[in-house]
């Protein structure tokens, strides 16, 4: 993501584009936030950034890193990530005429309705195969104000990967985490598609 330590973000980045490419494997970047006003100059100078590395994609959810990318020249390497909102092949159609490279269809709908509004649409579609999905997110800092609000010390929960929470009415356990970007809160289980990889190729 963009931070104002942008140099040292892209030289890393550039580093490990050299090592993968020369591993005949691509690169994919995920810029997947949703960007303030104040924060546009900067997003525009780390996508260009990016571009210059010969990044082979980057994946994103605000509609203003397209713009930013069409006026640069750049548009043709992005993947729109919605998280939820592509679940149709008119949704599809509509991105594949603003000439992104690919779209990932939303994981809310069924493997055969993934498969069929795929086959309906020359745009290259992916979805997620493995992980933890979103459920929710905030640009807020829920976890920090959580703390705060028990007149706890938020510091150590900042950016940990092992916080969990729970609602009164549910058994499950949701992964939570929190860095400045805001607050993000996962699938308490994990997709895996991976047996039907041969039947979506």
């Amino acid at each position: 993501q963009p931070t104002d330590n942008k140099s040292s973000i892209v030289c890393k980045i550039s580093s490990l584009v050299s090592k993968i490419h020369d591993l005949n494997k691509k690169v994919y970047i995920c810029v997947n936030k949703l960007f303030t006003q104040e924060e546009l100059k900067g997003l525009e100078e780390y996508l260009i950034n990016l571009n210059s590395l010969r990044v082979d994609g980057i994946l994103f959810s605000d509609m203003a890193v397209y713009q930013i990318a069409k006026r640069n020249g750049f548009d043709n390497i992005l993947i729109y990530d919605p998280d939820t909102l592509l679940v149709n092949s008119y949704d599809v159609k509509f991105f594949n005429e603003l000439g992104l490279e690919s779209v990932v269809v939303s994981k809310d709908i069924s493997l055969d309705d993934i498969l069929d509004v795929a086959k309906r649409n020359p745009l290259f579609a992916t979805i997620l195969v493995y992980g933890h999905y979103t459920l929710f997110y905030s640009k807020r800092k829920l976890v920090e104000n959580y703390f705060y609000a028990y007149e706890k010390e938020p510091e150590k929960y900042i950016e940990n990967r092992n916080l969990l929470t729970q609602e009164i009415t549910r058994n499950e356990l949701y992964p939570i985490y929190q860095d400045d970007n805001g607050t993000v809160i996962y699938s308490d289980k994990k997709l895996f598609y991976a047996n039907y990889l041969k039947k979506m190729v």
